[in-house]
């Protein structure tokens, strides 16, 4: 009596492999967005420094 049910264990795995697919992408999002907004901060740092010094 054999069934045609896929293997529960070999599902698992596959979401646990899509899950830290997932989670390495949401990571790198993350650092994408935070080398942005520290470019922006020492830029606005940057403009205000020279406002000053020449403003």
């Amino acid at each position: 009596m054999s069934t045609n049910k896929p293997d529960p264990v070999a599902h698992m795995s596959d979401l646990q492999d899509l899950e830290q697919r997932f989670d390495l992408k949401l990571e790198k999002l993350k650092n994408e967005i935070l080398r942005w907004m520290l470019a922006q901060t020492l830029t606005l740092i940057g403009a205000m420094a020279a406002f000053k010094l020449f403003g």
